[in-house]
């Protein structure tokens, strides 16, 4: 549109110059009436140089704009990529510390276990003793003593209790090493 309207001005300029150049007389005039003429068309030069300016100017302005509407996109999708990266990382945390709770949980079990199997045996190694103790007596007192069939009972009864004693060690023992797998596995 503004280059329309600067073409007909351009016209008529020219003309009413041409015209005014036609019609002087004086030679000081017509020189002036040259040199607008010169100008005019200097003026023409640089407006179809400002015009192509303009239109690459456009043409530019939209590629910018292009590129910089694909920046955007690329910076939301890379953004977008990097929250849910922090959302995996925190729930690995999550997990990683839930994970650390439980082994310290199964390691107090672990341990607690352990501990009353160690208080088992040591139950039981008084027991034997005890057992080997009631033998002796049995063995001095002999077959003739009333106190040796109560003696034989008790030392039956004890022997029964560390039977049922070992069965309950052993089944501590596979417990401890069935939650110390658990505890190796979550570690």
């Amino acid at each position: 549109e503004l280059d329309k309207i600067y073409k007909e001005w351009n016209t008529k300029l020219t003309q009413h110059v041409n015209n005014a150049y036609e019609n002087s007389q004086n030679a000081r005039d017509k020189d002036q009436l040259r040199e607008i003429q010169r100008l005019i068309k200097e003026n023409d030069d640089v407006a179809r140089q400002v015009n192509s300016l303009l239109e690459t100017f456009d043409f530019d302005i939209q590629g910018m704009t292009e590129s910089l509407q694909r920046l955007r996109d690329e910076d939301a999708e890379i953004l977008d990529n990097l929250r849910r990266a922090e959302n995996a990382i925190q729930s690995k945390q999550h997990t990683i510390r839930y994970l650390d709770e439980k082994v310290l949980t199964l390691t107090q079990q672990l341990e607690a276990l352990k501990a009353e199997s160690e208080e088992r045996k040591a139950h039981i190694e008084q027991l034997k003793v005890q057992i080997e103790a009631a033998r002796k007596e049995i063995n001095e007192a002999g077959d003739d003593d009333i106190g040796t069939d109560e003696l034989e009972r008790q030392l039956e009864m004890k022997q029964e209790e560390v039977r049922s004693l070992e069965e309950q060690v052993r089944n501590k023992e596979a417990q401890y090493d069935e939650w110390r797998e658990k505890v190796n596995m979550k570690q």
